[in-house]
């Protein structure tokens, strides 16, 4: 199991620097914790907001 986890936390920092990596890795944190989904909110110096949510959170077809 130590090599699953190393294994999200590598893939958690490559998502730091590649975005569009997030939603996979949030897909793959949420079934680790045995839950549905997973969702993430970013805020910007200026106040700007922006989230993440993977199915079933995120208005997926």
């Amino acid at each position: 199991m130590l090599g699953d986890d190393r294994a999200l936390i590598n893939q958690v920092y490559e998502a730091a620097v590649i975005p569009e990596r997030w939603l996979k890795v949030l897909e793959q944190i949420s079934g680790f914790a045995g839950k549905d989904g997973g969702s993430m909110t970013t805020i910007l110096g200026e106040g700007e907001r922006s989230w993440l949510g993977s199915c079933p959170l995120a208005w997926c077809n």
